[in-house]
């Protein structure tokens, strides 16, 4: 979040993108030096505190990063409005801007990925020669950022940061929310639904459009701010509004990372407790990128125009809501298979603890991976795309940012299930992450459906300030 303010009011997402890689090098050069046999050996106690800054520098970097990142790219794309395109064959097509944005965030999550895929690499690496050498391939890899940047510098579109942004949205916020508030519940909720309530923040509304000064000439941004005079337009407040049903939207997604966050934890364990055939517990994880990989294509190409072509567009609500009952599916296959293991071993419910593993063979997991998978282009790109589309143009880089944040307050639940994490309780623990999954799913869809069908005109807002306001790609962010 704190990245994302900075983006958007003083630096820009490229320069802060830049700021923090180079932070996020200098942590991961700690990390490596800290897992050197020497340094290790002869002062662990140091080694250990370097650990803890470098984890620190990475988390803050890493954190600044992906709320700037996705939005830059999307930024890329040139024409916000529909065009018409000729072919080389000589047929037109019309290019639609909302399907540009969709596959190009589904072509960056696949690229994550890819990038992903290296734990293949550092989980053998590190079995066979040790921590230092799995943590200095990804380093190298990391230090590479900041050439790539340099060399693309004057290649990307990039707009300019506005430092009042987040002011004006929480004094909009401020004019909008002051009076809806009562103590008869029933009354509050229905003042918060209230569509009305939007124009006690419109300059056309308060009177307040085309004021000029003594001059004659019409009032500047420092004059209305000295006078106490709204800063911004009509369009901005509707941009707030569409911002404010995308962050409603994203409070059911906390329930969605909890059955992803299994994959990271607790189903590494319990393919540990299965016949692994010398295959390690945690290279199984890599099922979930491969088939996320090879997923993407057959959806952008194949699944998505085909459905279109059929008359169904498939909008983002309907594709969170699917990626919800996916994830679900996946902690129910989860739960069985559990149940499985707890029948195939000697120990019974106790198997963590038991010499002889479950007879059943991991690979087994397969579906559930899959599963997680096929929801994530589903729920967790859709996310990514909507917190872009429903931004203001100025907060891209913050809207993103309360999208990313849903992840940590799933693991601070994840968290909060940890003693059930464990036998004999993990059969409840995977069913009860799908059951919440499913119900959160559902209620997603009664709550939020209707917003599906504003898609078109809610995109549509704010879309010359786009236009006129875009900086062109030989423009440098100062």
């Amino acid at each position: 979040i704190l990245g994302a303010i900075i983006a958007d009011a003083y630096w820009g997402k490229f320069k802060t993108i830049n700021v923090f890689v180079l932070w996020g090098g200098i942590g991961h050069i700690i990390l490596t030096a800290t897992a050197i046999p020497s340094v290790l050996q002869h002062s662990p106690t140091g080694a250990f505190a370097g650990f803890i800054i470098s984890i620190t520098i990475i988390a803050f970097a890493t954190g600044a990063i992906k709320s700037n990142v996705s939005p830059l790219v999307a930024e890329q794309i040139p024409d916000s409005r529909e065009t018409v395109k000729t072919l080389p064959s000589g047929e037109k097509v019309i290019v639609d801007p909302n399907l540009t944005i969709q596959r190009v965030f589904m072509y960056f999550y696949l690229m994550i990925n890819i990038g992903s895929l290296s734990s293949i690499a550092t989980t053998e690496v590190e079995l066979h020669i040790g921590f230092w050498l799995s943590y200095l391939i990804p380093t190298i890899m990391y230090l590479a950022v900041p050439a790539v940047l340099f060399m693309g510098r004057n290649l990307y579109i990039k707009y300019p940061p506005r430092g009042s942004i987040h002011l004006e949205a929480f004094q909009v916020l401020r004019r909008v929310y002051k009076d809806v508030w009562s103590w008869n519940p029933v009354e509050t909720v229905r003042r918060m639904r209230d569509p009305a309530k939007w124009d006690k923040a419109r300059p056309s509304q308060l009177g307040l459009v085309n004021m000029v000064g003594e001059n004659g000439e019409p009032l500047s941004s420092e004059e209305k701010k000295r006078m106490g005079l709204p800063t911004w337009d009509d369009t901005f407040v509707d941009e707030m509004r569409r911002t404010m049903n995308a962050i409603k939207v994203f409070i059911f997604f906390p329930l969605y990372w909890v059955p992803y966050n299994q994959m990271s934890n607790n189903i590494v364990s319990q393919a540990g407790t299965m016949s692994t055939h010398g295959v390690p517990n945690d290279l199984l994880q890599n099922i979930d990128p491969i088939a996320i990989i090879i997923i993407i294509p057959l959806m952008d190409r194949i699944v998505y125009p085909g459905l279109r072509r059929m008359g169904w567009v498939v909008r983002p609500i309907q594709r969170i809501t699917f990626g919800f009952i996916l994830a679900a599916l996946s902690m129910v296959y989860t739960a069985v298979l559990q149940n499985a293991i707890y029948r195939t071993n000697p120990c019974g419910r106790f198997v963590s603890n038991c010499d002889t593993p479950s007879s059943l063979n991991v690979w087994l997991q397969t579906p559930a991976y899959v599963l997680i998978a096929a929801s994530e282009i589903f729920a967790s790109i859709t996310g990514l795309e909507y917190a872009f589309t429903k931004a203001p143009l100025r907060m891209k880089s913050l809207v993103m940012a309360a999208f990313l944040f849903t992840t940590a307050i799933s693991n601070a639940i994840s968290e909060a299930l940890v003693p059930v994490s464990e036998d004999p309780y993990l059969v409840w623990n995977y069913a009860g992450c799908g059951i919440a999954a499913f119900i959160a799913g559902i209620a997603f869809w009664v709550c939020f459906h209707h917003l599906d069908w504003e898609e078109e005109s809610q995109n549509e807002i704010g879309r010359e300030d786009r236009t006129s306001e875009r900086i062109e790609k030989t423009d440098v962010e100062q």
